[in-house]
């Protein structure tokens, strides 16, 4: 099953919100659960196949959007770390040409570059 049919079967699109993902699967389960069906065996069993095609739909996007926001945030992370080194690189560099020395203090996530005129602080 691929997403676009994921997103047709919950009648969503690919903008749509988690939030309204959840919802739109709540209330697609609440109409198709078999239990609303007990004294209709027919229809107990049309009931059974669309919640499963239903739970299976969820599934994939839910499995989908949380990859797509875990490879965002390390993206995210590794650009922060990228400029984080360049910045460092950078006060090193003038630090040489300065002829100033460098001492670093490291509290937590928090470095504190400290120079003889001026602090210079990184997260």
């Amino acid at each position: 099953m691929n997403i676009t049919e994921c997103y047709r079967i919950l009648g969503i699109t690919p903008d749509t919100s988690l939030d309204d993902m959840h919802q739109a699967y709540r209330d697609l389960v609440q109409v198709w659960h078999p239990d609303n069906y007990v004294n209709n065996p027919r229809l107990r069993d049309k009931a059974e196949k669309q919640l499963k095609l239903i739970n299976m739909a969820y599934d994939i996007l839910i499995k989908s959007f949380s990859e797509g926001e875990k490879t965002g945030k390390e993206q995210k992370l590794k650009k922060q770390e990228e400029t984080q080194r360049q910045e460092q690189g950078r006060a090193k560099q003038e630090n040489e040409e300065c002829g100033q020395q460098e001492r670093v203090t490291k509290k937590g996530s928090l470095t504190v570059l400290k120079y003889p005129s001026r602090f210079l602080w990184w997260r």
